[in-house]
């Protein structure tokens, strides 16, 4: 078995409306925020 043990860093909450593109917003986020991985 493999495992690894991490902390929790930052939290990114996003807010979106009806309509919007969930994928493209989650992708602008991440760039903005320099976010290479996530849960």
């Amino acid at each position: 078995m493999r495992y690894q043990v991490g902390r929790m860093g930052r939290v990114v909450v996003g807010r979106f409306e009806d309509g919007e593109d969930i994928i493209d917003n989650i992708a602008t986020i991440a760039r903005k925020e320099n976010i290479r991985s996530g849960v």
